[in-house]
């Protein structure tokens, strides 16, 4: 089913130009506020000071804060993270 919704979005019927974002993890973790402001333009939500909080707090945390166990991260370390953690003989 994920498949098939991709597929269509990424087809571009006529019926779904302008009700549909593509939205990739890896564009979002390397510029979570670009991307964010990019979403809440789409949406037409207005793009709050608290909402842009939220995300620097969570996206751009030290090394300290961002122990295994915190929900803060360095977003643009994470994005390719699991690259590294898989291994080569699946």
């Amino acid at each position: 089913q994920v498949r098939s919704s991709v597929e269509m979005g990424l087809s571009q019927p006529p019926w779904l130009r302008g009700r549909y974002m593509l939205v990739r993890y890896e564009d979002i973790a390397l510029d979570p506020m670009q991307k964010a402001e990019e979403m809440y333009k789409f949406a037409e939500i207005p793009f709050s000071s608290q909402a842009r909080e939220w995300i620097l707090k969570n996206t751009h945390a030290t090394e300290e804060a961002s122990s295994y166990f915190s929900t803060q991260k360095n977003s643009s370390e994470q994005a390719e993270k699991w690259r590294f953690s898989i291994p080569f003989t699946l």
